[in-house]
């Protein structure tokens, strides 16, 4: 297997998640651009969060129960939110 078949690595922070997002949000998420973008920022900074919980949990720098890595949940399971940063 080439190298270039490798899926490419990921920083889990916020800052890289977000860039990603950005580069893919128009083969994605065409309707972007109707939503407000306070709904990405928050969704990723959530999700890198969740990552850096799930991290420092296995690496037993996190108080408390270890924790999974983080699911997707339907937005038929859960309770939708969304916060403002500004």
């Amino acid at each position: 297997m080439a190298e270039s078949d490798l899926t490419p690595s990921l920083s889990w922070s916020a800052y890289s998640l977000s860039k990603t997002f950005n580069a893919a949000k128009e083969r994605m998420a065409p309707w972007w651009r109707e939503v407000s973008m306070h709904a990405f920022r928050s969704g990723v900074s959530d999700t890198a969060k969740a990552l850096a919980n799930f991290s420092d949990s296995k690496k037993g720098a996190r108080a408390g129960k270890r924790v999974g890595f983080p699911n997707f949940k339907s937005r038929n399971r859960c309770t939708p939110s969304v916060s403002f940063t500004e």
